[in-house]
């Protein structure tokens, strides 16, 4: 009885109206968990800045490790993460693999180049965004700053994927960022400019 209500029939008639403006267009409503991880630094005067990773851990299988064996990741930008992309917001310049990161917020890639060579791809996400693109095409996503890391054989797999930065105890300005999946790891130093606290 509700189909010939007045009511039911315009908000059918809305709905046909939308749906042809958008044709083949679906909406996708998502949840999931993410991962952060933060350097900060702070002393009585305040603080100069901090630096934080977001990223969706994606659990590593034999599939993946087929793929990369067989060349499919290869030459092409990955996202580095599960669902949305996986980003850096540094409050102060830094540098990767000794290679400038303006202080910003960027979205990250990973590129596979040659046999075990990585390359960290840190975009700018208003040039990202004008591609009109989901995370999952990152391979679409040209430029940005190119960071080469270094490959190492993990010692103990990673069952899913880590992200992070790790500082020694006692040091200011200098760390590792690290990404780690199956049984490989990239490195790169990290070398931070640490401003006067405010």
């Amino acid at each position: 009885s509700v189909r010939t209500d007045a009511r039911f029939v315009k908000l059918q008639e809305a709905l046909a109206a939308k749906a042809a403006a958008h044709p083949g267009l679906v909406a996708f409503a998502q949840t999931t968990e993410r991962r952060s991880v933060r350097v900060l630094w702070f002393d009585k005067k305040g603080s100069p800045g901090e630096i934080a990773l977001d990223f969706g851990p994606v659990p590593w299988n034999d599939e993946y490790e087929q793929a990369l064996a067989a060349g499919k990741f290869k030459d092409k930008k990955w996202r580095l993460g599960g669902d949305f992309w996986t980003t850096l917001d540094n409050s102060m310049p830094l540098r990767i693999a000794g290679v400038a990161i303006p202080a910003g917020y960027w979205y990250l890639t990973l590129e596979r180049r040659g046999e075990n060579e990585f390359v960290l791809g840190v975009h700018d996400p208003a040039a990202v965004k004008k591609l009109h693109i989901d995370p999952y095409r990152a391979e679409q996503v040209t430029g940005g700053i190119e960071v080469p890391l270094q490959h190492h054989v993990a010692v103990t797999p990673h069952a899913q994927l880590a992200i992070g930065i790790a500082m020694p105890i006692g040091e200011l300005a200098k760390g590792t960022f690290a990404i780690g999946f199956g049984g490989h790891e990239l490195t790169g130093a990290v070398d931070i400019d640490l401003p006067e606290a405010r």
